[in-house]
């Protein structure tokens, strides 16, 4: 079977070498790496997140003191979805050459739905985020 190549749309950093990539077909993926540099001895690994909609805008402000990540996505039609995910340290561990991998709680959190087309999602902190709709409307929300 040929493997299948995916094109990276949106790349965010998360804390501790790990990073969520959002593909052209709308998923959402994991990157960890195994050590903060890329060289000869760095493992890497990636994990498909789980979710329902086609991801076409993806917003994150990391926060380094927080374990769950919080980030916001969209379809880029009507809805932005809050989504966090918790205990992303002991998500993947390196022993050697081998990767032993638990699981990560992916929560959706919030919903938010827009009258007009979402054109843009900037983050404003760990809970909050500007929605730039099609019709040059802007709107603010936070995570109570």
């Amino acid at each position: 079977m040929k493997p299948t190549t995916l094109k990276a749309v949106s790349i965010q950093a998360l804390p501790s070498n790990k990073f969520v990539i959002s593909g052209s077909t709308g998923d959402l993926h994991i990157l960890w790496l195994s050590a903060p540099a890329v060289g000869p001895n760095v493992m890497a690994h990636m994990r498909w997140l789980p979710h329902s909609m086609k991801v076409q805008k993806l917003a994150f402000l990391p926060d380094i003191s927080s374990k769950m990540q919080t980030f916001w996505v969209s379809d880029g039609l009507h809805s932005v979805h809050t989504i966090t995910l918790s205990d992303m340290d002991a998500a993947v561990t390196y022993d050697g050459d081998e990767t032993q991998e638990k699981l990560i709680r992916i929560t959706v959190i919030q919903a938010v739905l827009s009258a007009e087309k979402i054109q843009d999602l900037i983050p404003l902190g760990a809970n909050g985020i500007l929605i730039l709709g099609q019709a040059g409307n802007i709107c603010s929300y936070t995570i109570p």
